[in-house]
Protein backbone atom coordinates (compact mmCIF):
# COMPACT_ATOMS: atom_id res chain seq x y z
CA UNK A 1 0.00 0.00 0.00
CA UNK A 2 3.04 2.55 0.97
CA UNK A 3 4.22 1.97 -2.94
CA UNK A 4 1.19 2.75 -4.25
CA UNK A 5 0.45 5.96 -2.23
CA UNK A 6 4.01 7.07 -3.54
CA UNK A 7 3.58 5.98 -6.83
CA UNK A 8 -0.08 8.01 -6.93
CA UNK A 9 2.21 11.32 -4.61
CA UNK A 10 4.69 10.95 -7.56
CA UNK A 11 1.86 11.34 -10.01
CA UNK A 12 0.34 14.31 -8.25
CA UNK A 13 3.30 15.83 -8.10
CA UNK A 14 4.44 15.35 -12.14
CA UNK A 15 0.69 16.50 -12.96
CA UNK A 16 1.03 19.67 -10.59
CA UNK A 17 4.86 20.61 -11.51
CA UNK A 18 3.88 21.89 -15.06
CA UNK A 19 1.01 23.99 -13.86
CA UNK A 20 3.06 25.96 -11.34
CA UNK A 21 5.76 26.63 -14.02
CA UNK A 22 3.48 27.97 -16.49
CA UNK A 23 1.61 30.00 -13.13
CA UNK A 24 5.26 31.43 -11.95
CA UNK A 25 6.08 31.94 -15.89
CA UNK A 26 3.01 33.75 -16.57
CA UNK A 27 3.60 35.99 -13.36
CA UNK A 28 6.55 37.15 -13.96
CA UNK A 29 5.90 38.34 -17.39
CA UNK A 30 2.90 40.40 -15.97
CA UNK A 31 4.52 41.55 -13.18
CA UNK A 32 7.99 42.67 -15.43
CA UNK A 33 5.28 44.67 -17.75
CA UNK A 34 3.94 46.40 -15.28
CA UNK A 35 8.21 47.25 -13.71
CA UNK A 36 8.79 48.40 -17.63
CA UNK A 37 5.88 50.65 -17.76
CA UNK A 38 6.78 52.21 -14.30
CA UNK A 39 10.56 52.74 -15.66
CA UNK A 40 9.49 54.68 -18.92
CA UNK A 41 7.23 56.65 -16.87
CA UNK A 42 9.70 57.79 -14.30
CA UNK A 43 12.15 58.57 -17.50
CA UNK A 44 10.07 60.39 -19.01
CA UNK A 45 9.54 62.64 -15.44
CA UNK A 46 13.23 62.55 -14.96
CA UNK A 47 13.54 64.31 -18.59
CA UNK A 48 10.90 67.26 -17.54
CA UNK A 49 13.11 67.34 -13.75
CA UNK A 50 15.51 68.61 -15.70
CA UNK A 51 13.82 71.42 -17.89
CA UNK A 52 10.85 71.82 -15.77
CA UNK A 53 10.64 75.68 -16.55
CA UNK A 54 10.63 74.97 -20.08
CA UNK A 55 7.83 72.74 -19.46
CA UNK A 56 5.76 74.71 -17.63
CA UNK A 57 5.56 77.27 -20.08
CA UNK A 58 5.11 75.19 -22.87
CA UNK A 59 2.26 73.81 -21.26
CA UNK A 60 0.69 77.03 -20.37
CA UNK A 61 1.18 79.10 -23.90
CA UNK A 62 0.74 75.67 -26.57
CA UNK A 63 -2.66 74.96 -27.95
CA UNK A 64 -1.30 71.16 -28.36
CA UNK A 65 1.08 70.89 -25.21
CA UNK A 66 1.39 67.12 -25.66
CA UNK A 67 2.50 67.34 -28.99
CA UNK A 68 4.70 70.15 -28.17
CA UNK A 69 6.19 68.34 -25.43
CA UNK A 70 6.89 65.34 -27.59
CA UNK A 71 8.26 67.46 -30.55
CA UNK A 72 10.59 69.45 -27.67
CA UNK A 73 11.94 66.49 -25.11
CA UNK A 74 11.26 63.40 -27.87
CA UNK A 75 8.99 61.96 -24.77
CA UNK A 76 6.32 58.71 -26.14
CA UNK A 77 2.78 59.01 -26.20
CA UNK A 78 2.24 57.61 -22.83
CA UNK A 79 5.28 60.00 -21.32
CA UNK A 80 3.38 62.70 -22.22
CA UNK A 81 0.12 62.10 -21.54
CA UNK A 82 1.58 61.28 -17.88
CA UNK A 83 2.91 64.71 -17.93
CA UNK A 84 0.26 66.36 -18.57
CA UNK A 85 -2.16 64.42 -15.80
CA UNK A 86 0.09 65.82 -12.61
CA UNK A 87 -1.01 68.86 -11.89
CA UNK A 88 1.21 71.87 -12.37
CA UNK A 89 2.22 72.29 -8.40
CA UNK A 90 3.00 68.64 -8.55
CA UNK A 91 5.21 69.03 -11.03
CA UNK A 92 7.41 71.62 -9.32
CA UNK A 93 7.49 69.43 -6.32
CA UNK A 94 8.98 66.46 -8.22
CA UNK A 95 12.21 65.17 -6.72
CA UNK A 96 15.01 63.96 -8.27
CA UNK A 97 16.21 61.42 -5.34
CA UNK A 98 12.89 59.75 -4.85
CA UNK A 99 12.48 59.51 -8.68
CA UNK A 100 16.47 58.22 -8.97
CA UNK A 101 15.91 55.44 -5.95
CA UNK A 102 12.79 53.98 -7.65
CA UNK A 103 14.58 54.02 -11.01
CA UNK A 104 16.72 51.73 -9.14
CA UNK A 105 14.37 49.63 -7.61
CA UNK A 106 12.29 49.14 -10.39
CA UNK A 107 15.31 48.19 -12.84
CA UNK A 108 16.96 45.11 -10.12
CA UNK A 109 13.39 43.90 -10.43
CA UNK A 110 13.55 44.03 -14.14
CA UNK A 111 16.66 42.28 -14.09
CA UNK A 112 15.45 39.49 -12.03
CA UNK A 113 12.18 38.96 -13.53
CA UNK A 114 14.15 38.37 -16.63
CA UNK A 115 16.65 36.11 -15.26
CA UNK A 116 13.71 34.24 -14.05
CA UNK A 117 12.24 34.05 -17.74
CA UNK A 118 14.88 33.66 -19.48
CA UNK A 119 17.01 30.47 -17.44
CA UNK A 120 15.27 27.43 -16.78
CA UNK A 121 18.02 26.80 -13.56
CA UNK A 122 16.44 30.43 -12.21
CA UNK A 123 12.57 29.07 -13.00
CA UNK A 124 13.37 25.81 -11.08
CA UNK A 125 14.99 27.30 -8.12
CA UNK A 126 12.03 30.06 -7.43
CA UNK A 127 9.65 27.35 -7.57
CA UNK A 128 11.01 25.02 -5.19
CA UNK A 129 11.48 28.45 -2.60
CA UNK A 130 7.70 28.98 -3.74
CA UNK A 131 6.76 25.41 -2.61
CA UNK A 132 9.12 25.14 0.50
CA UNK A 133 7.50 28.38 1.43
CA UNK A 134 4.11 26.80 0.99
CA UNK A 135 5.17 23.68 2.63
CA UNK A 136 5.76 25.89 6.10
CA UNK A 137 2.45 27.96 5.66
CA UNK A 138 0.40 25.42 4.68
CA UNK A 139 1.93 22.27 6.73
CA UNK A 140 0.19 20.53 9.25
CA UNK A 141 0.69 16.71 10.84
CA UNK A 142 -0.72 13.95 9.20
CA UNK A 143 -3.91 12.96 9.88
CA UNK A 144 -4.26 9.66 7.98
CA UNK A 145 -2.08 6.87 8.90
CA UNK A 146 -0.80 5.07 5.94
CA UNK A 147 0.10 0.93 6.76
CA UNK A 148 -0.03 -2.13 4.99
CA UNK A 149 -3.76 -3.53 4.59
CA UNK A 150 -5.32 -6.13 5.73
CA UNK A 151 -7.64 -8.11 4.32
CA UNK A 152 -10.77 -8.38 6.46
CA UNK A 153 -13.08 -11.33 7.32
CA UNK A 154 -16.33 -11.39 8.33
CA UNK A 155 -17.37 -14.24 10.38
CA UNK A 156 -20.15 -15.14 10.98
CA UNK A 157 -20.94 -18.00 13.72
CA UNK A 158 -23.79 -20.16 12.86
CA UNK A 159 -25.15 -22.66 15.88
CA UNK A 160 -25.27 -26.10 14.65
CA UNK A 161 -28.99 -27.09 15.40
CA UNK A 162 -31.06 -30.02 13.52
CA UNK A 163 -33.73 -28.07 11.05
CA UNK A 164 -36.46 -28.88 8.82
CA UNK A 165 -36.25 -27.35 5.47
CA UNK A 166 -39.76 -26.85 4.39
CA UNK A 167 -40.50 -26.19 0.29
CA UNK A 168 -43.70 -25.36 -1.15
CA UNK A 169 -45.04 -25.94 -4.88
CA UNK A 170 -44.40 -22.81 -6.47
CA UNK A 171 -41.15 -22.80 -4.30
CA UNK A 172 -41.28 -20.93 -1.44
CA UNK A 173 -38.88 -21.88 1.57
CA UNK A 174 -38.71 -21.61 5.14
CA UNK A 175 -36.79 -23.71 7.72
CA UNK A 176 -38.27 -25.00 10.98
CA UNK A 177 -36.60 -26.05 13.75
CA UNK A 178 -36.17 -29.88 15.19
CA UNK A 179 -36.88 -32.79 12.82
CA UNK A 180 -39.67 -35.33 12.58
CA UNK A 181 -42.66 -32.93 11.44
CA UNK A 182 -45.94 -34.40 10.52
CA UNK A 183 -46.57 -33.15 6.85
CA UNK A 184 -50.07 -32.33 7.76
CA UNK A 185 -48.62 -29.78 10.16
CA UNK A 186 -47.65 -27.60 7.48
CA UNK A 187 -49.77 -24.71 6.24
CA UNK A 188 -49.73 -23.32 2.87
CA UNK A 189 -51.33 -20.23 1.19
CA UNK A 190 -54.52 -20.63 -0.98
CA UNK A 191 -53.53 -23.34 -4.16
CA UNK A 192 -50.18 -23.96 -2.94
CA UNK A 193 -48.87 -27.45 -1.55
CA UNK A 194 -45.72 -29.12 0.24
CA UNK A 195 -43.42 -29.72 -2.16
CA UNK A 196 -41.11 -31.39 0.50
CA UNK A 197 -39.19 -31.77 3.42
CA UNK A 198 -35.68 -31.98 3.88
CA UNK A 199 -34.89 -32.67 7.32
CA UNK A 200 -30.94 -31.35 7.91
CA UNK A 201 -29.07 -28.74 10.38
CA UNK A 202 -28.51 -24.89 10.10
CA UNK A 203 -24.74 -25.31 9.20
CA UNK A 204 -25.75 -27.05 5.55
CA UNK A 205 -27.22 -25.69 2.45
CA UNK A 206 -30.06 -25.49 0.25
CA UNK A 207 -29.54 -26.14 -3.25
CA UNK A 208 -31.65 -24.81 -6.71
CA UNK A 209 -31.01 -26.47 -9.38
CA UNK A 210 -32.00 -24.17 -12.19
CA UNK A 211 -33.49 -24.34 -15.43
CA UNK A 212 -30.30 -22.71 -17.42
CA UNK A 213 -28.35 -25.91 -15.95
CA UNK A 214 -27.02 -24.34 -12.82
CA UNK A 215 -26.97 -24.57 -9.14
CA UNK A 216 -27.35 -21.82 -6.72
CA UNK A 217 -26.83 -22.06 -2.93
CA UNK A 218 -28.32 -20.68 0.08
CA UNK A 219 -27.31 -21.24 3.53
CA UNK A 220 -29.84 -22.80 5.71
CA UNK A 221 -29.32 -20.24 8.51
CA UNK A 222 -30.20 -17.60 6.20
CA UNK A 223 -33.95 -19.23 5.86
CA UNK A 224 -36.77 -17.49 6.92
CA UNK A 225 -38.29 -18.88 10.09
CA UNK A 226 -41.24 -21.69 10.38
CA UNK A 227 -43.69 -19.24 11.15
CA UNK A 228 -45.33 -17.81 8.33
CA UNK A 229 -45.57 -18.85 4.27
CA UNK A 230 -41.83 -18.51 4.09
CA UNK A 231 -40.18 -16.71 1.56
CA UNK A 232 -39.75 -17.41 -2.49
CA UNK A 233 -35.97 -18.79 -2.86
CA UNK A 234 -35.95 -16.83 -6.13
CA UNK A 235 -35.88 -13.48 -3.64
CA UNK A 236 -32.38 -15.81 -2.03
CA UNK A 237 -30.49 -16.31 -5.14
CA UNK A 238 -29.43 -14.01 -8.57
CA UNK A 239 -31.46 -16.09 -11.38
CA UNK A 240 -30.68 -14.98 -14.84
CA UNK A 241 -33.64 -13.81 -17.27
CA UNK A 242 -35.50 -16.08 -18.43
CA UNK A 243 -34.46 -18.64 -15.62
CA UNK A 244 -36.55 -20.86 -13.44
CA UNK A 245 -36.39 -22.88 -10.17
CA UNK A 246 -36.52 -26.37 -11.57
CA UNK A 247 -35.46 -28.36 -8.40
CA UNK A 248 -34.45 -28.15 -4.65
CA UNK A 249 -32.37 -30.60 -2.65
CA UNK A 250 -31.18 -29.94 0.72
CA UNK A 251 -29.35 -32.47 3.26
CA UNK A 252 -26.09 -32.88 4.79
CA UNK A 253 -23.12 -32.89 2.17
CA UNK A 254 -24.57 -29.89 -0.28
CA UNK A 255 -22.50 -27.89 0.92
CA UNK A 256 -20.97 -25.07 -1.64
CA UNK A 257 -17.74 -26.36 -1.90
CA UNK A 258 -19.16 -30.10 -1.96
CA UNK A 259 -18.60 -32.55 -4.99
CA UNK A 260 -19.88 -35.51 -4.99
CA UNK A 261 -23.07 -37.74 -6.15
CA UNK A 262 -26.22 -36.67 -5.78
CA UNK A 263 -29.35 -38.08 -7.61
CA UNK A 264 -26.57 -38.93 -10.59
CA UNK A 265 -25.02 -35.12 -11.08
CA UNK A 266 -21.91 -34.15 -9.79
CA UNK A 267 -20.91 -30.81 -8.12
CA UNK A 268 -18.50 -28.53 -9.20
CA UNK A 269 -16.77 -25.67 -7.50
CA UNK A 270 -18.17 -23.33 -5.28
CA UNK A 271 -19.08 -20.17 -4.22
CA UNK A 272 -23.05 -19.23 -5.05
CA UNK A 273 -22.92 -20.46 -8.54
CA UNK A 274 -22.36 -24.32 -9.42
CA UNK A 275 -21.96 -26.26 -12.82
CA UNK A 276 -23.87 -29.26 -13.10
CA UNK A 277 -22.67 -32.25 -15.56
CA UNK A 278 -23.77 -35.73 -15.61
CA UNK A 279 -21.15 -37.93 -14.19
CA UNK A 280 -18.19 -38.76 -16.26
CA UNK A 281 -19.16 -35.90 -18.42
CA UNK A 282 -18.54 -31.71 -18.13
CA UNK A 283 -20.22 -28.61 -18.86
CA UNK A 284 -23.45 -27.77 -18.32
CA UNK A 285 -26.30 -29.81 -18.93
CA UNK A 286 -30.17 -29.31 -18.98
CA UNK A 287 -31.54 -29.19 -15.29
CA UNK A 288 -34.94 -30.60 -16.68
CA UNK A 289 -33.77 -34.12 -17.51
CA UNK A 290 -32.31 -34.09 -13.59
CA UNK A 291 -35.64 -32.83 -12.61
CA UNK A 292 -36.89 -36.02 -11.29
CA UNK A 293 -33.74 -37.29 -9.50
CA UNK A 294 -33.15 -34.24 -7.80
CA UNK A 295 -36.33 -33.82 -6.28
CA UNK A 296 -37.39 -35.12 -2.74
CA UNK A 297 -38.27 -38.73 -2.25
CA UNK A 298 -39.67 -39.92 1.46
CA UNK A 299 -37.74 -43.31 2.15
CA UNK A 300 -40.68 -46.30 2.52
CA UNK A 301 -40.98 -47.52 6.34
CA UNK A 302 -39.09 -50.66 6.55
CA UNK A 303 -40.84 -53.93 6.98
CA UNK A 304 -41.12 -55.99 10.26
CA UNK A 305 -38.55 -58.09 11.21
CA UNK A 306 -40.96 -60.90 10.83
CA UNK A 307 -41.02 -60.26 6.92
CA UNK A 308 -37.40 -60.15 6.80
CA UNK A 309 -37.26 -63.80 8.30
CA UNK A 310 -35.89 -66.12 5.43
CA UNK A 311 -35.70 -70.28 5.78
CA UNK A 312 -32.62 -71.95 5.48
CA UNK A 313 -31.60 -72.95 2.25
CA UNK A 314 -32.27 -76.69 2.34
CA UNK A 315 -29.59 -78.81 0.20
CA UNK A 316 -30.98 -81.75 -1.68
CA UNK A 317 -30.67 -85.29 0.09
CA UNK A 318 -29.42 -87.89 -2.21
CA UNK A 319 -31.31 -90.81 -1.39
CA UNK A 320 -29.07 -93.86 -0.46
CA UNK A 321 -29.12 -97.21 -1.79
CA UNK A 322 -31.66 -100.15 -0.08
CA UNK A 323 -29.97 -103.28 0.60
CA UNK A 324 -31.95 -106.39 -0.54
Amino acid sequence: MASRCRSRCGRCWKSGLPFRQTTITRRSQHRLDKVLDRIHILEGRQTVLLNIDEVIAIIRAAEEPKAALIARFNLSDRQAEDILEIRLRQLARLEAIKIEQELKELRESQGKLEDILNNPGSLRRTMVKEIEADAKTFADPRRTLIQAEKKAVAEVKVVDEPVTVVVSQKGWVRARNGHGHEAASFAFKAGDGLYGTFECRTIDTLLVFGSNGRVYSVPVAALPGGRGDGQPVTTLIELESGTAAAALLCGPGTGPAAAGQLGGLRLCGSGRKHGVAPEGRQGLCDAGRWRERCAPRRTPPAPPAASRWRPPRMWPVRPRAVAS
